[in-house]
């Protein structure tokens, strides 16, 4: 891994066996690059010169919404999957890994300062981000396979924080979800994954939509039910 300033900000650079190049902003403000094997450093910065719009605009936007998010403290609860985990921060020697683990009903923050609320906080939003990246696509390819009988194309998919809605689809036929939709059911999840694939067919709220979504998934109307008192889908 080697590292790059840009504009006073340290990017890391990841290379592996991949295709594309890929920019990455995590929400502790770290910058991420990866990219195939050989491909140079000039050719990284060229990239990052030209996407540097975006990248400002991402700091911005993930560190003004973590700051207006909760935090995540010793003691307190985080809902995973409908379930509430105890946070138990824990204190380890420089020498030792930092980690989260979870097991049973906690979740465990191995850290080296416990005292850096702030940044501990950003280690456990991160966790909680990628937790819920790894669910959300484990589900969407599950739905997915349930769908593609219907002649629906694969969409692409990606994560992002929503006011208003847990899910979005567009015509292009990329699905968007809320990474805090990891908070609800699992059964819930399902749902609204499976309503956004059902956009691929039919992108308005119509008769037809409804049709085909109670082909797909009969019992909708409980797990609709069971979401009346979060965010709209």
């Amino acid at each position: 891994m080697k590292k790059i300033s840009f504009q006073n900000i340290f990017i890391s650079v990841k290379f592996s066996n991949r295709k594309t190049i890929g920019i990455y902003v995590h929400p502790d403000k770290k910058v991420e690059v990866k990219a195939p094997y050989k491909t140079s450093l000039g050719r990284i910065k060229q990239l990052i010169e030209l996407k540097s719009p975006w990248i400002e605009k991402q700091l911005k936007e993930k560190y003004a919404r973590i700051e207006k998010k909760r935090e995540y403290k010793n003691g307190h609860t985080l809902k995973l999957l409908g379930q509430d985990y105890l946070i138990k921060v824990i204190q380890v020697e420089d020498f030792q890994e930092e980690q989260i683990i979870k097991e049973k009903k906690i979740i465990r923050v191995y850290v080296h300062d416990s005292n850096k609320k702030k940044r501990i906080s950003l280690f456990i939003e991160e966790w909680y981000r990628n937790e819920a990246l790894i669910f959300l696509a484990k589900k969407l390819e599950k739905c997915y396979q349930k769908i593609k009988k219907y002649n629906i194309p694969r969409p692409s998919f990606y994560l992002r924080y929503m006011k208003r809605r847990w899910g979005s689809c567009n015509a292009k036929g990329t699905i968007l979800l809320n990474p805090e939709m990891i908070a609800l059911p699992s059964h819930c999840i399902e749902y609204i994954i499976m309503h956004e694939l059902c956009h691929l067919k039919h992108l308005n709220h119509s008769k037809e939509f409804y049709h085909f979504l109670e082909t797909v998934m009969p019992d909708w109307e409980e797990h609709n039910q069971a979401l009346d008192s979060h965010l709209q889908v």
